[in-house]
């Protein structure tokens, strides 16, 4: 049986097998590059997330930064865990609530979908964002987590949360 397909990358897939002598075509996306659009300065709704006091056992949201700054360059330090096709992306904060340091420091092509994922690196416990574009904004969800709950609980808990775009600082 031979199977061929079109070189990493290529926007369509030609697949055939010598024993059907058939052919299928399947699209393949290829993602647009990740900082396409979406660069740029942000601020974080309010909503339950910020209170919300299983939130809070995992993650001190009060130190979660209001606005952030997605830049398109290449976080350094960390070039084991990436790759060209898959690179970690420098964050800035702008802090006005936040106590201590910002449970951000990278973005990058989320894995779960076509969005971007926002967090820190090897993180045991903080928070997390998976963000979809929607119009000039972001759009997803806000998950506080820990790898080490307590018995009968829970490890996560996530908010619906708007990254509204706003002029750079």
């Amino acid at each position: 049986m031979h199977t061929h397909f079109a070189r990493t990358g290529a926007s369509l897939l030609i697949i055939c097998s010598a024993l059907t002598l058939s052919c299928a075509q399947a699209t393949a996306r290829t993602p647009p590059p990740l900082d396409a659009g979406i660069a740029g300065c942000y601020r974080l709704s309010e909503g339950a997330w910020r209170t919300d006091s299983l939130a809070n056992s995992f993650y001190a949201m009060r130190t979660v930064p209001t606005e952030i700054k997605l830049l398109p360059s290449r976080l350094t330090g960390w070039d084991q865990l990436q790759s060209d096709s898959l690179p970690l992306l420098t964050i800035e904060i702008r802090n006005k609530n936040a106590i201590s340091s910002s449970p951000f420091t990278f973005w990058a092509r989320s894995r779960k979908s076509d969005g971007v994922h926002v967090g820190r690196v090897l993180p045991f416990a903080g928070v997390a964002m998976e963000l979809l574009p929607s119009g000039s904004n972001l759009q997803g969800v806000l998950t506080a987590f820990t790898d080490s709950p307590m018995p009968n609980s829970t490890d996560h808990v996530s908010f619906p949360l708007t990254l509204e775009r706003i002029e750079c600082w």
